[in-house]
């Protein structure tokens, strides 16, 4: 391969690793932007950090191995360090602010969804309390109308007839 060749390959890689760079630079944006919209305490932020680091480090190696079998070389590492340094410098700012309102927004709906379901299934539950309460009343005014007997007396065993009328005798 000739020089010219050579030097061609390594800008090729240099603008593929400096696009990696960006592509970290955006994904970190949006770990900024989830963090702006739904507050954390300060060990869920490093926790947040510590998997985006590793999961940036992994790509990076990754990426290493698929185009470069696996050479490090310092003007990789200078190539994704440019890429997310560009990124932040051109087009993170308008990107965080219109993904923090996109975001803020969609948090909004949700929240207002929420509130509604709530209020919905309250209603629900209020009314299916109200229903069973009048369903259990109907049954005991059947199951009382049942005890008692043509003259309006509840019976002694709840059948309709009293004892001792079954039985064939009067009462004194």
């Amino acid at each position: 391969m000739s020089i010219a060749g050579n030097v061609a390959a390594e800008t090729i890689l240099f603008l593929r690793t400096a696009g990696l760079g960006m592509v970290m630079g955006a994904a970190y944006d949006s770990l900024r932007i989830f963090r702006k919209g739904i507050s954390h305490r300060k060990e869920w932020v490093d926790r947040e950090d510590l998997v985006f680091w590793i999961c940036a480090g992994l790509l990076f190696f990754e990426f290493l191995i698929c185009h470069y079998q696996g050479k490090l070389r310092f003007f990789e590492i200078a190539a994704v360090c440019f890429g997310a340094w560009l990124y932040q410098r051109t087009v993170s700012p308008p990107v965080v602010r219109i993904g923090g309102k996109c975001f803020a927004a969609f948090t909004g709906l949700c929240r207002k969804c929420s509130v509604w379901v709530r209020m919905r299934a309250g209603r629900l539950i209020k009314w299916l309390k109200n229903g069973c309460k009048r369903v259990k009343l109907q049954l005991c005014r059947r199951r009382t109308a049942a005890t008692k007997d043509h003259r309006g007396e509840r019976t002694k065993n709840g059948k309709g007839k009293r004892q001792s009328e079954r039985h064939g005798r009067k009462k004194a």
